[in-house]
């Protein structure tokens, strides 16, 4: 027959497994998220980075555009202001 004390016992020992386990998993989750806080932090600088130089492009091409259009209405009031 089984004795009550020693029913405990596994039990006892049963959930100090489980509770290894589950500390097991706690640190294994905390590497996780600090890995996963890592690649965020690589993934948002190189969103920034691209961001920068898109933004970058897109004023040089306005800029580009810009000083043509400037000098096509500069052209045409040099062309106005000349005698016929």
């Amino acid at each position: 027959m089984v004795e009550p004390v020693d029913l405990i016992n596994e039990l006892l020992k049963g959930l100090q497994r489980d509770v290894r386990q589950v500390q097991q998993n706690q640190v294994e989750l905390v590497r996780i998220i600090a890995r996963l806080e890592q690649r965020l932090a690589d993934v948002k600088s190189d969103l920034q980075l691209t961001i920068r130089i898109e933004l970058g492009g897109a004023m040089a091409n306005l800029e580009t555009g810009l000083d043509q259009r400037f000098e096509q209405l500069l052209a045409e009031i040099r062309r106005s202001e000349t005698p016929t």
